[in-house]
């Protein structure tokens, strides 16, 4: 199989934690891949047939130790929730530094169609 995109992630809530990776936009393995997929990528890497890899922020935070190992450099990936994104959920009318923090969303208010996201997005707490 030919692996062009890889997605790792790592999803909480308040009632479990599930690992994910997408490769090539299909999940592929679920939960408790956490060691293989190191190996994947090495193995990937050292057979020059490395694909690119993104990481969720909470993947990243949680194996940062792992992604430094492999020589991944620091500016390539964040560990901080909202530091460079900002998560809107249009149903709800709310906003934050991520859909993985839905305790800290602010409102935007009465006046949703009239924001100006730069104040918005200074507002957002770095989780």
């Amino acid at each position: 199989m030919y692996i062009k995109n890889i997605k790792l992630g790592h999803a909480t809530n308040s009632s479990s934690s599930h690992s994910f990776i997408f490769m090539n936009n299909d999940e592929y393995i679920t939960d408790d891949y956490e060691e293989q997929i190191f190996d994947i990528i090495k193995e990937l890497e050292s057979n020059r047939k490395c694909p690119n890899i993104s990481v969720d922020t909470t993947f990243a935070k949680r194996y940062e130790d792992k992604l430094k190992e492999l020589g991944i450099p620091k500016y390539l990936y964040h560990i901080e929730e909202g530091k460079y994104s900002l998560y809107i959920d249009g149903v709800e009318d709310k906003y934050g530094s991520s859909s993985y923090h839905l305790d800290t969303l602010k409102s935007f208010g009465d006046n949703i169609y009239n924001v100006d996201l730069e104040e918005i997005y200074k507002s957002v707490e770095i989780v």
